[in-house]
């Protein structure tokens, strides 16, 4: 596998861990594999300004991720409250249903081409 993930990213291929933290997520990957974004799973993430525990796992993941190189994404992101204290850890994307909901392409474009009417407005 790591092979093809090599030959990947001579392509200029990009290399995410998504659902950091669940599953098949290992610290064995950051150590043998060039990742270039983790994607901390919302599971950590949905709680993060009431659990404690969550919030120092969230804290030591994005601390651990720039330590190696990498950019961190919090997936699952609802509330402003959130991203704020996502900024304050310093991770560099957010995601989640705080922006919208998922959407088809052609949906997807028209809230793609409404933001930047709104942004045209505020400039």
């Amino acid at each position: 596998m790591h092979a093809s993930v090599a030959a990947l990213r001579k392509l200029g291929v990009k290399i995410s861990i998504d659902d950091f933290g669940k599953g098949y997520s290992s610290l064995e990957r950051l150590r043998t594999m060039q990742v270039d974004r983790l994607k901390i799973d919302r599971v950590f993430v949905s709680n993060l300004t009431s659990n404690s525990k969550d919030a120092c796992l969230v804290q030591s993941v994005i601390h651990l991720a720039h330590q190696l190189g990498i950019a961190v994404t919090a997936e699952g992101v609802e509330t402003l409250e959130t991203i704020e204290r996502l900024r304050t850890m310093g991770c560099n994307h957010v995601q989640g249903f705080y922006f919208s909901r998922p959407l088809n392409a052609a949906d997807c474009e028209k809230y793609l081409q409404d933001k930047q009417q709104l942004q045209d407005l505020v400039a």
